[in-house]
């Protein structure tokens, strides 16, 4: 049998895979990150650990004209206030669609991934995500995750463009 022979008898098994996996609601992955452990009035800080989600993908960087990285528009840094409880930090990354995707377990700081925003509406969408983040009680500062020496504030990159 040719691999065209083959290609073709099995087209009408892979379309009712698919459609039975549209018409019964098939799942899609699972968001990268995960979200704080323990009661939701325990001290945020008493449920930090070793974690860590792996790499960030070229796809979620930036690089500047050089081709250097310059910044994630979908990572970022967030600092915890020091009297933040478990429920608030969840429902606050819930609220923003934003899961952990790093963590230390003595560290005041998570780095977050919220949803990419070159899928969704650009750079106002994740520039507004992060607005609502700032505002946010559990938090102190939220930073885009920078890639050079000194930080930066802004989510906009040297070429201005994503």
């Amino acid at each position: 049998m040719t691999p065209d022979v083959r290609r073709a008898a099995l087209r009408p098994a892979l379309f009712f895979l698919f459609a039975a996996a549209v018409l019964f609601g098939a799942e899609a992955p699972a968001p990268v990150g995960v979200f704080l452990l323990g009661d939701r009035s325990l001290p945020a800080a008493s449920a930090l650990r070793d974690y860590s989600a792996g790499g960030i993908p070229d796809t979620e960087i930036i690089f500047d004209e050089a081709g250097r990285p310059f910044l994630s528009p979908t990572h970022f840094i967030v600092v915890i206030r020091a009297d933040a409880r478990v429920g608030e930090v969840n429902d606050a990354l819930r609220a923003s669609g934003a899961r952990i995707t790093g963590m230390t377990k003595k560290g005041q700081t998570l780095e977050i991934r919220i949803p990419d925003p070159k899928r969704t509406r650009g750079l106002s969408e994740a520039q507004a995500l992060v607005a609502a983040l700032r505002r946010r009680a559990p938090f102190e500062d939220v930073l885009p995750l920078s890639f050079t020496e000194t930080a930066t504030d802004s989510l906009t990159p040297p070429t201005g463009k994503w």
